[in-house]
């Protein structure tokens, strides 16, 4: 009671006194921008610089854009209002800087669950669908957006699934599996049971990349006709070949026509199974 007085009597005290309460506000206003500024010079060094910080600077948006520029992680440092704001997240998404996967992460359940959000943040790093709403593992246009973007960000990290995100339904998906086998011929292990036998599929995926035929159905392998017309293509397919195709004298002979090197010429060089540029 005594502390509320106390307050009271000060408060009337700088009305008296001349408007010392607008002075006192444009002391701490001038304070807040000192210290701001401050902060903006710090994360251009440290992102981490973020972490201490008052409630007031993790709602300014220009502070919590600077830290996201270094860092996305730096997202959960900022305030609620923020991480639900669906303007400021898109802003945060298409901002220059570092990979962006981790800002749906640390963006509010609500946006995790708009397809607007969640688009823009695959388009810009195909690892972002991870934190996104299981919903849209099974959404045509989002998963094709993961499998453009992981071929335009040339990624093979092994974190970066793009066909393994989408859902089984999608995984059987013959369009779906085609564009990303036509990037990545190693999706070819992603896609359904079915789609591993189909013969289109996995002609675009050896086409891609001759080792995605070890993904192949183990029918396709030991196909004769599918596995010599597959050499014209590339000839190391021969080499994920069933055991018995490449211990067959007409699959090794047309190998060695297409180029791969017979057993003299493996000796003489000393050259393992495994093919060298073909």
């Amino acid at each position: 009671m005594e502390k509320n007085h106390l307050i009271h009597k000060e408060f009337t005290n700088n009305i008296e006194g001349g408007g010392n309460v607008k002075k006192n506000v444009k002391e701490e206003a001038k304070g807040y921008d000192l210290e701001r500024d401050k902060l903006l010079a710090a994360i251009e060094k440290d992102e981490f610089a973020l972490m201490d910080v008052s409630a007031e600077l993790r709602n300014d948006k220009e502070v919590i854009l600077a830290a996201i520029k270094q860092d996305s992680q730096a997202l959960q440092h900022a305030s609620k209002e923020l991480r639900n704001d669906k303007e400021f997240i898109l802003a945060a998404i298409k901002a220059d800087g570092p990979s962006k996967r981790y800002i749906l992460q640390y963006a509010s359940e609500e946006l995790k669950n708009d397809k607007d959000i969640v688009l823009a943040a695959v388009k810009q790093d195909s690892r972002a669908l991870e934190y996104s709403s299981d919903e849209f593992r099974n959404d045509k246009e989002i998963i094709l957006a993961v499998i453009k973007a992981r071929a335009a960000n040339f990624s093979n990290s092994s974190d970066d699934l793009g066909l393994g995100y989408a859902s089984e339904e999608l995984k059987n998906d013959k369009d779906i599996v085609l564009a990303a086998v036509k990037q990545d011929g190693h999706a070819l292990q992603y896609a359904s049971e079915e789609l591993k036998n189909d013969k289109d599929i996995v002609l675009a995926a050896i086409k891609q990349d001759y080792y995605a035929f070890e993904h192949a159905s183990k029918e396709l392998r030991s196909d004769k006709k599918f596995v010599l017309a597959a050499m014209t293509k590339t000839v190391n397919t021969f080499l994920y070949a069933s055991e018995e195709l490449r211990n067959d004298k007409e699959v090794i002979l047309a190998a060695e026509k297409c180029g791969y090197p017979t057993d003299d010429e493996r000796t003489k060089h000393n050259l393992d199974d495994g093919l060298y540029g073909y």
